[in-house]
């Protein structure tokens, strides 16, 4: 049972870190003066997750993790990341979830989603979102854009990922890709 939840968390953070990664990416010539147009973004990247907190009576009674997570979660799982991201290059982020097992149907849920991810010329993307790690180790997840530094700041933007997650690996890791579309603000890169 605790190889099978691991696997699950891994995958949720893997949704995660994918989503990140996609959160951060463009550069600074591709809205051509058009600050707010959407542009197609993708990547993908590869993760690792850092530490899995309990809450204090797993697996029976959930937490809220003093307000972190917005329901009562099992856990709240952080990981890193790197990935080449179509408007970001080489990247590197961080990000946590909040994780509940679905009892039903053995999937774990990801909620709660904070990541930051940091392009290769150190912007920064904020993005935040769900996702969800299934039994066979596959993972699904939808990000939202909010903000960042430097381009990215005011950045908005949506993106879905897919991935596989391994739960049995020691830490756990994980792979995403992803796609989608973000706006933001290329004459405002860190040089």
């Amino acid at each position: 049972m605790k190889a099978t939840l691991r696997r699950r968390l891994l995958g949720v953070a893997a949704v995660v870190l994918f989503v990140a990664a996609f959160v951060l990416a463009t550069p600074a010539s591709a809205t051509h003066g058009q600050p707010g147009k959407q542009l197609p973004a993708w990547g993908a990247v590869a993760g690792t997750v850092t530490s899995v907190d309990y809450a204090p009576g797993f697996p029976f009674v959930r937490s809220t993790f003093g307000g972190r997570c917005s329901v009562p979660s099992d856990w709240v799982t952080s990981h890193t990341f790197t990935g080449e991201v179509s408007h970001g290059g080489l990247s590197t982020g961080v990000g946590s979830h909040c994780g509940r097992l679905d009892y039903a149907t053995g999937a774990i849920i990801d909620a709660d989603e904070v990541i930051m991810m940091t392009a290769a010329n150190g912007d920064t993307l904020n993005s935040r979102g769900n996702g969800y790690t299934f039994p066979d180790g596959t993972t699904t997840g939808e990000l939202t854009i909010v903000g960042g530094t430097g381009r990215f700041a005011g950045a908005t933007g949506e993106s879905t990922s897919s991935g596989r997650a391994d739960l049995t690996a020691t830490p756990w890791t994980y792979t995403l890709s992803f796609s989608g579309w973000i706006a933001y603000d290329a004459s405002q890169a860190s040089s």
